[in-house]
């Protein structure tokens, strides 16, 4: 029983490992400018999923925080402390000290996860993701707009390794001639200014909600909470005066 589960342990690591072996300390990609503008800020499913996504966890973390509240005020019982005083409240919200306190610590989480993600970049390269593209000659389709894309170092046959879109977002056509066209040229859609916004909603939604997007949020989240971890950390040593 213990040498199976060895083998499927094994057998999950390696799944993890070999796909990124050969990518791993090999840092040979750059910043894509023009992606992370149109693909990433300017693009309204982009957008709309940090929308939800602040809204959810806002929402998640008060509710949590209630939830706890109510647990541990069975725990205390008589002991538990239900004044809201909303002096308080209203002290901290207006306090130059709170204010500076809560500057030093937002500027020391940010500069942080900088620093984490940056390592985390350096530490390989993207792993080329096969990507259907769209090189039909002619075809429209109702709310895209068409265009053109020769370099090959920005979309790839084989991959658009710094998309936040999903494969979705590049449509396939079966009646595609790749001789129609030089075989550097791939043709691109742009329909973030056509869709409607329960398209938009939909997208951000599916970006959000299925395994791959609540992966990438769970990956954004460990690092917000690795950078508050180290702050932390780093604060029990200073010395009190």
């Amino acid at each position: 029983m213990v040498s199976v589960k060895a083998i499927g342990l094994i057998s999950v690591l390696a799944a993890i490992i070999l796909p990124t072996k050969n990518q791993l300390f090999v840092n040979t990609d750059q910043p894509d400018w023009d992606e992370m503008y149109n693909n990433h800020f300017a693009n309204p499913v982009i957008q709309w999923r940090s929308f939800i996504g602040i809204f959810v966890q806002w929402a998640a973390s008060f509710a949590a925080w209630v939830l706890l509240g109510a647990v541990w005020a069975q725990i205390r019982g008589d002991q538990y402390d239900y004044n809201l005083n909303t002096t308080v409240l209203f002290n901290y919200v207006v306090s130059d000290t709170k204010a500076t306190q809560n500057t030093i610590k937002a500027v020391s989480f940010g500069a942080l996860s900088i620093i984490i993600f940056q390592k985390l970049a350096s530490k390989g390269s993207p792993i080329p993701v096969p990507q259907k593209v769209d090189i039909v000659r002619g075809r429209r389709e109702a709310g895209w707009k068409d265009g053109w894309e020769t370099k090959e170092d920005k979309i790839l046959r084989t991959s658009n390794v710094y998309s936040d879109q999903t494969s979705q977002d590049l449509k396939y056509s079966k009646e595609s001639d790749p001789e129609d066209v030089p075989h550097n040229w791939v043709k691109i859609h742009s329909h973030s200014h056509y869709q409607t916004f329960p398209e938009i909603l939909i997208d951000a939604l599916n970006q959000n909600l299925e395994p791959n997007g609540i992966g990438r949020i769970f990956f954004l989240n460990t690092v917000m909470a690795t950078a508050q971890f180290i702050f932390w950390l780093a604060c029990t040593l200073l010395p009190r005066f």
